[in-house]
């Protein structure tokens, strides 16, 4: 449990006395965060020629996109109970998102899976939208902290 301390100071016929009070404060789930990305690769080519000859250029163009940091943004906005951290070694949960590159036309799945500390596996889903899978994620994370009894 996280105390808040406090200190008073009061003053006595023997002096000044200084005393520390903790109150007890609710902790909250500490959950380590981890968005694979994923690349996009484009490449345009251009080819002229006969039936001889031929002669063409290629330009390609590669982008990364890290889900860590959307996966971060949506855990601090739609999850207020959860301290969101980038350190696994002090978590007790564990978050991990895989954004598929290409899933169809229009849109790309997201598979998310949730541990404990121990490695159980809490939930594994897949959603189009990284925010209806952080749902998900924070209601597993806030029912087995309760389940576990350290929301008291």
């Amino acid at each position: 449990m996280n105390f808040k301390t406090v200190s008073v100071i009061s003053l006595t016929l023997g002096g000044l006395v200084a005393v520390q009070v903790a109150f007890g404060q609710q902790q909250k789930p500490r959950v380590y965060i981890n968005g694979t990305g994923n690349s996009d690769v484009r490449t345009k080519a251009r080819v002229v020629g006969g039936e001889t000859w031929a002669s063409g250029s290629s330009h390609s163009t590669v982008g990364a996109h890290d889900q860590t940091m959307e996966l971060a943004k949506d855990f601090s906005k739609q999850c207020p109970d959860v301290t969101v951290t980038l350190n696994a070694t002090e978590a007790q949960y564990t978050v991990s998102l895989n954004h598929e590159a290409f899933h169809g036309v229009l849109h790309k799945n997201n598979q998310l899976m949730v541990t404990n500390q121990k490695g159980d596996l809490l939930v594994s889903s897949s959603s189009r939208a990284v925010s209806h899978s952080v749902n998900d994620a924070c209601q597993a994370i806030l029912a087995d902290w309760k389940a576990a009894d350290h929301g008291e």
